[in-house]
């Protein structure tokens, strides 16, 4: 009983949100109100709005009450959406068969992405799955609404890989609350209990600079774009301050340049003009550091763009400057000594875990796939050790 009543309460909010009675920005009844109105305890009030609140419907606000949310009726039709796909969802054996399921990527290119998709696919099509594909550009805007709209025409589970940022997507995060079959790719959200597949970022970071090291290199630099809440960046970073302290070196805070923009889109041509601005921006990096003798570059677009700031400035790879990096070119993959990553291990797992959940099944939150350490010409000994 008490259930049926915490359910009514809930749709006696949410349609009087739903037919404009409520608007953003309104306040809802208090618990003792919605009590009283229902005959009912507070107990069961608080529970009805306590789950609107995590819907992110309401907001609740100690001493003032409670208050339509800007978005409300977006997230109420969202909501409503993944509810009638879960409950849509078969558990038979074979349930899995004709399943469409959406992809929602920031972009992908020939460096890191293209394989993982073409692998994504090819396991769903052995698995008789639809993709249904979105490219998001790098903006969580256009990300949440590829979710909407991907759960308003059927799919019955995600692939997603998170756009770079300093926020978590907040629909994102209702779909795990409300166990939607979802499966993170290269990325994780820390705190937030959605599976994910990615590589060890941290140990490839450290191997990279570790070899730097023991070539000889102390002088080292990390160049990425912003780190914050993109746990592959921060890996990464970590990965690197990690090698130093394992030789008894510290980090130069000197030496970390975090702030490149131009390849945040991974597209596989990026914009022009922002890469020009990046090149400027590490040209003059060099110069303030002409003390620096290796690069650890946290994607391979950003090794190219290294490489180009060095050219400008009449120094040889790896003569006068070492690079190493994640991921490579298809067309030229020994360009850089590089991370190799296991993309197309990445979209089978992603697949296979998003089978399991569709049949509810308890899958790991976090998978970690292997990856290989590929050498290139673009390391060597620093100057000063050769003339040793």
């Amino acid at each position: 009983m008490v259930d049926l009543l915490h359910e009514k309460i809930y749709q006696f909010v949410i349609n009087e949100i739903k037919t404009g009675k409520l608007r953003p920005g309104d306040k809802v009844l208090s618990e003792k109100e919605l009590a009283e109105k229902f005959g009912v305890s507070r107990i069961t009030t608080k529970h009805a709005l306590a789950r609107m609140a995590e819907l992110g419907v309401i907001n609740r606000t100690r001493g003032k009450g409670s208050f339509v949310t800007e978005n409300a009726n977006k997230l109420i039709e969202l909501n409503a959406a993944t509810r009638s796909a879960v409950d849509a969802q078969s558990l038979s054996p074979d349930s899995f068969r004709g399943f469409l399921f959406g992809l929602v990527l920031p972009g992908f290119g020939e460096p890191f992405g293209l394989r993982m998709v073409h692998a994504i696919e090819k396991k769903a099509s052995e698995l008789g799955m639809y993709m249904l594909l979105k490219d998001s550009y790098g903006s969580r805007e256009v990300e949440e609404r590829a979710v909407e709209d991907f759960i308003r025409i059927g799919a019955k589970g995600l692939i997603v890989f998170p756009v770079h940022g300093e926020y978590y997507s907040e629909y994102l995060l209702k779909l795990s609350l409300q166990r939607f079959p979802l499966v993170l790719v290269d990325r994780f959200l820390k705190g937030i209990p959605i599976p994910a597949v990615v590589t060890d970022n941290q140990e490839a970071a450290e191997k990279l600079t570790s070899l730097l090291i023991d070539y000889g290199h102390k002088n080292i630099a990390f160049v990425s774009p912003p780190p914050e809440n993109t746990s592959s960046i921060e890996e990464r970073l970590s990965g690197y301050s990690q090698a130093f302290a394992r030789h008894g070196l510290s980090v130069n805070e000197k030496f970390l340049m975090t702030d490149v923009q131009s390849t945040l889109k991974l597209k596989h041509l990026y914009e022009y003009e922002e890469s020009a601005e990046d090149i400027a921006k590490l040209e003059r990096f060099i110069k303030d550091a002409p003390e620096i003798t290796a690069f650890v570059a946290c994607e391979y677009e950003i090794a190219c763009l290294i490489r180009q700031a060095a050219f400008n400035l009449d120094k040889k790879i790896p003569e006068d400057i070492s690079i190493v990096c994640f991921d490579h070119s298809i067309q030229n993959p020994l360009v850089f000594t590089h991370v190799h990553q296991a993309e197309n291990l990445i979209g089978e797992t992603a697949v296979a875990i998003l089978e399991q959940l569709l049949h509810r099944c308890e899958v790991p939150f976090l998978t970690k796939v292997p990856y290989e350490i590929a050498y290139a010409s673009s390391v060597g000994f620093p100057i000063a050790h050769n003339s040793i």
